[in-house]
């Protein structure tokens, strides 16, 4: 069977709509090999549609705008992986709650980082962005610069619960008091009514919140380096679980790999990163 190695040397000589057929040849050669399990891939052609699984309310991931559409960057590059595969694009609205609930979609875009309690649920495709736990300051607080300055006894640091924040937070902080809720929401609330001194967030929605609230601020640096990538969910109920995870995507998802590093390397993905970032941003 082709390996990694074969695959991408293929891509690179080959070109993309080469590679994409001679890829597709070699996933229905594995039909067989893996005991027929269903191919993902193969599905979604057949189907016209992937169905995309995005957590909105987290703007500028994705979010609903004034006009009620879907938007976001998570958005932008759903559509440019349906536009790859030359399918229909299905988001399919998933809460935090239902991401370990077996959504009923394809793949997930999430705003949720790789970590190791994640791995052991979802099979993960290569980073399509990075960014890391930064810390939002309330407005007494803006004389701190150093996040190790807020380790003190007295010190609230605000966290949401299941979230690569309350991790580092964990990590970080041994005087401080951590205070978990349940959404950002509620650490927001907290910070305004000045329950709380601090907010452990990704760095994108950190600056993302300031922009609304320029009486705080962001720390200067990062706590972490967090990794975001495409999610591959659970089977749902009737289905074989992990086995099946193992065997349909194990062959998919170098596919799904050299997408990500295809549009990485395109104008593309600058254009899509500066209109919800800004080009004054470091490209990740």
């Amino acid at each position: 069977m082709i390996n990694i190695e074969t695959f991408f040397r293929i891509y690179f000589l080959a070109g993309r709509k080469t590679c994409i057929l001679i890829f597709m040849a070699i996933v229905c050669s594995c039909v067989s090999i893996f005991c027929q399990a269903q191919d993902m891939i193969s599905d979604i052609l057949t189907n016209n549609e992937i169905r995309v699984g995005i957590t909105l309310n987290c703007p500028p991931f994705a979010f609903t705008d004034e006009e009620g559409k879907i938007s976001g960057f998570n958005v932008d590059i759903a559509n440019e992986l349906a536009d790859m595969l030359n399918v229909k694009l299905k988001i399919v609205e998933i809460s935090p709650e239902e991401l370990l609930e077996s959504p009923d979609c394809d793949i997930l875009l999430s705003n949720l980082p790789r970590t190791l309690e994640l791995q052991s649920l979802f099979r993960f495709s290569e980073p399509y962005f990075q960014s890391g736990q930064s810390i939002i300051v309330s407005e007494k607080n803006l004389s701190i610069n150093e996040y190790e300055e807020l380790d003190t006894y007295g010190k609230r640091i605000v966290v949401v619960d299941g979230t690569a924040g309350k991790q580092v937070a964990n990590k970080k902080f041994k005087k401080a008091s951590i205070e978990i809720v349940r959404n950002e929401d509620e650490a927001l609330s907290m910070l305004l009514r000045e329950r709380a001194d601090a907010f452990v967030y990704d760095r994108y929605l950190a600056e993302y919140i300031c922009l609304s609230h320029p009486e705080w601020k962001v720390l200067s640096g990062q706590l972490s380096h967090d990794f975001y990538c495409i999610l591959f969910p659970r089977k749902s109920e009737g289905s074989t679980g992990t086995q099946d995870l193992k065997s349909e995507e194990w062959y998919c998802l170098p596919w799904f790999n050299a997408f990500i590093l295809e549009l990485k390397l395109s104008k593309r993905y600058v254009e899509i990163f500066n209109r919800w970032f800004g080009p004054d941003k470091a490209l990740r």
